[in-house]
């Protein structure tokens, strides 16, 4: 790292590199709010106010020469010439939250408390969560939805809300988001300009702790100006969010690690907007550190209506509560009084319940090829059970088999094993494509 690249990206946080830092030779004091650079080394460091280093270059060379300069600097502390012009910028320290001390203490009942929902029965205080979905399939809508809901006060269609700040760290489609919003209030008839909704003008890389410090420090700004601590820290999504291999458990690790200051520095919960893998039924996309760490888990899918597009929410992860039920919504299209170049209208939707629809069953070709030869046996024992029901004058449709004799021809073709049947007819089940019911299993499809 050159001094003017270095120099550059002081300046640009508003921490000037100090004269005393530039020259050669013997090492210069250093204190809190200064931006250090070592040309011996070429290497350099910011030294918040609060919290730890946050150093450039060779972390090895540059450790020691900054603990040195530290002492130096506290054993001047009343030279003159250590009188710098006070650094505006002061990072709270993800470190120091990280570092808190554990403690143990008795069993007493009186610490049992109730569940404390910011959404009743879908979102706790206090948590971290996750909405995940493949693109285009309304799960920012959704998590805009539970924002403005929260940020006004406004019952989650039927769901008590309590209501706070939220802060939206925006990481793509920041003019479609306008629109969604201002979309919301007409179709909700409230307003959103003056409820303690806050929007970021970019995203942040929350896996680079000095991004996640002027994070938090920008938050602190808007805390300090308007006397309110979020209750919700959403953001969306993780991927621009995100710098590293999503699918490394070091790096989502580290994400996490980031993740859980925030939410420890403001007492919140965070609300975290994701994709699916290729695999949607698999889950989220990336390491599975990420399911293990939430609190609260999402999948949003979309489906075809008499209507339209329908999506659905439903829970694959409550921690400590009962798990809710599933809802499906259809996006309302709502005209905005803004016009375009053209003096045409712009349009945009909003979240409308409808009755709930169980998601489309993944296609068979996407199984694997076991699977995909169990699905066909049991096609083909469903249509010999009808022709002997219509041999012996029966009119039923029937569309189950008896699960003792699935398993017989399972075994018989070598599919599974009896040490893993359960868990193979388990992975069919959710998949959606068959349902077991006592002794039975029942196909979800015509065959």
């Amino acid at each position: 790292m050159s001094l003017s690249a270095f120099k550059e990206f002081a300046n640009n946080r508003k921490m000037p590199v100090y004269p005393t830092f530039n020259g050669s030779g013997e090492l210069e004091p250093a204190k809190g709010g200064d931006a250090v650079y070592f040309p011996q080394a070429n290497c350099g460091a910011i030294i918040p106010r609060t919290g730890d280093p946050i150093y450039f270059g060779d972390v090895a060379q540059a450790a020691p020469l900054l603990k040195q300069a530290i002492e130096k600097g506290l054993d001047a502390a009343n030279d003159p010439h250590l009188e710098h012009t006070k650094a505006p910028l002061e990072l709270p320290s993800t470190q120091a939250i990280q570092r808190k001390p554990i403690m143990f203490k008795r069993f007493k009942k009186a610490d049992i408390k109730p569940t404390d929902w910011l959404i009743k029965d879908y979102l706790e205080t206090d948590s971290l969560s996750v909405i995940y979905g493949p693109p285009a399939n309304g799960k920012s809508f959704v998590a805009l939805d539970w924002a403005a809901c929260i940020a006004t006060g406004k019952e989650w269609h039927g769901q008590r809300v309590q209501q706070g700040a939220v802060f939206y760290l925006v990481g793509e489609g920041f003019n479609g988001i306008a629109r969604r919003l201002a979309a919301w209030e007409q179709l909700n008839k409230r307003d959103l300009e003056n409820a303690p909704l806050y929007v970021s003008d970019r995203a942040a890389i929350l896996t680079d702790q000095l991004a996640v410090q002027e994070t938090m420090s920008a938050i602190q700004m808007m805390v300090d100006e308007s006397g309110e601590t979020p209750v919700l820290f959403l953001i969306d999504t993780l991927a621009r969010n995100f710098q590293g291999n999503e699918n490394s458990q070091e790096d989502m690790g580290r994400f996490i690690t980031h993740v859980d200051a925030i939410k420890a520095h403001f007492n919140c919960s965070v609300m975290i907007v994701h994709h699916s893998g290729k695999d949607g039924d698999k889950g989220a996309r990336g390491s599975s550190a990420l399911k293990g760490a939430v609190d609260t888990e999402y999948q949003c899918s979309i489906a075809e209506s008499d209507s339209g597009k329908v999506t659905t929410v439903k829970n694959t992860k409550m921690k400590d509560s009962d798990t809710p039920p599933p809802r499906s919504f259809i996006l309302e299209p709502q005209k905005l009084s803004v016009l375009d170049e053209d003096r045409q209208p712009t349009w945009s939707a909003a979240l409308v319940e409808t009755d709930y629809q169980e998601p489309q069953a993944p296609q068979t070709k996407r199984l694997g090829v076991n699977q995909a030869r169990a699905m066909e046996i049991l096609r083909g024992m469903i249509v010999d059970a009808r022709v002997k029901q219509e041999s012996e004058g029966l009119t039923e449709q029937l569309n189950e088999v008896r699960r003792d004799d699935f398993k017989q021809k399972v075994y018989f073709e070598r599919l599974t094993t009896d040490k893993n049947y359960n868990a193979f007819e388990s992975k069919l089940e959710n998949r959606g494509l068959i349902k077991r019911q006592g002794g039975y299993i029942r196909l979800n499809e015509a065959p």
